[in-house]
């Protein structure tokens, strides 16, 4: 009983003053793991995970100049999850999208990338030949229906982005199946549809542009085909709040537009803000009306800590995380056995009686 209080306290994972109860993991390729401070006897003990890759987030990489292919935060997406084998997506958005599509693929339902990152040029390329008439909107060339430049923008913004203000720049953004809304009206678009609002939360995914109301008055139609990775794109929108501005969106024909419309607050900020309010967990703990009336009791429970805490740091935090490294099958077997033992605790009530704990995997909480 006394080597885990022992390890728990010369362990040698070292705080800071500015991360008191950060985990330090240098190592860009792992993920971070928080233990967030409990404020009252009733919330949660929790340990969040954060984005896993470089995190330098610039005006440049906002406003997608750079090209994918050769960033290193980005991969190519294989064949087999969308239409063609040219698309690119950010690392982890792109692990957690695998994620989702297996299980998705369990329940019977196809999930299909058939846009992902889409940098500067490539929404420029799509917004020129709309706003020349070389690409139609809703039937019509509108170079020549709308002569007014304002308009013809705000035509063309009901469902396409300016350049320098898309989330397809970003990595985090996927379409999917079909560009239609009426697609996931009836059939099998709807199942997709069904299963996606159910369950891409699980996975950090979320839909971006909901239903106009009350809560979205500003911005996009609705895109039921349009999901964000919101651990990382939740950051860039932080970004954009504070940093991009409506002069900065230049460079392509009716860019003069980008002002007077409010191309920042109503359409690169004009979300759905539900998405705010979920974000993946790995684990979720929760420890009821838990009374240190007896040495075995207080043992226990730095046993369990001591898990979290020094197993968890010496390797790097991976003890409590799937990840694409070369300790995959360790970090799988290294959590089997913290389940295991948590289940051989939480069963042993009589032993523990005012001690109730709970292990879930969940992988949504309060952003």
């Amino acid at each position: 009983m006394i080597l885990p209080f022992l390890a728990l306290t010369f362990s040698n994972c070292k705080q800071t003053d500015n991360q008191k109860d950060t985990l330090d993991i240098p190592d860009k390729n792992i993920e971070t793991v928080e233990l967030e401070e409990r404020k009252t006897e009733e919330e949660p003990l929790r340990i969040n995970q954060s984005p896993s890759l470089s995190e330098d987030f610039t005006i440049e990489y906002l406003m997608g100049k750079f090209d994918p292919a050769k960033h290193p935060d980005f991969t190519r997406i294989d064949a087999k999850y969308a239409d063609n084998g040219e698309r690119f997506l950010r690392k982890d958005a792109y692990e957690a999208f695998k994620r989702m599509h297996a299980a998705a693929l369990k329940d019977s339902i196809q999930l299909t990338i058939i846009s992902a990152t889409r940098n500067f040029e490539s929404q420029k390329g799509i917004w020129e030949a709309k706003w020349t008439g070389a690409r139609l909107v809703d039937d019509e060339d509108i170079s020549k229906t709308i002569a007014d430049s304002r308009q013809r923008a705000l035509k063309i913004l009901e469902y396409s982005s300016m350049p320098g203000s898309s989330r397809h720049h970003w990595g985090t953004d996927i379409d999917l199946n079909n560009l239609n809304d009426r697609h996931f009206l009836s059939g099998e678009g709807k199942k997709v549809y069904e299963w996606l609002r159910a369950h891409a939360h699980e996975y950090g995914y979320c839909q971006p542009y909901s239903p106009k109301g009350a809560d979205r008055p500003d911005g996009y139609n609705e895109e039921k085909w349009h999901w964000s990775y919101m651990p990382v794109s939740k950051k860039l929108t932080l970004l954009a709040k504070e940093e991009l501005k409506n002069e900065m969106i230049q460079g392509f024909k009716g860019s003069e537009t980008a002002k007077s419309i409010g191309i920042v607050k109503k359409y690169v900020l004009g979300i759905n803000q539900e998405c705010f309010k979920r974000t993946p967990l790995t684990v979720f703990c929760i420890f009821d009306d838990f009374k240190i009336n007896s040495m075995p009791n207080f043992f226990y429970l730095v046993f369990i800590i001591n898990i979290y805490l020094v197993l968890g740091c010496k390797l790097k935090c991976n003890a409590l995380l799937y990840k694409r490294t070369s300790q995959l099958k360790l970090n799988k077997l290294i959590f089997l056995i913290l389940l295991h033992l948590v289940k051989i605790i939480f069963h042993n009530y009589l032993v523990f009686r005012k001690l109730q704990l709970r292990i879930l995997l969940l992988k949504t909480s309060e952003m």
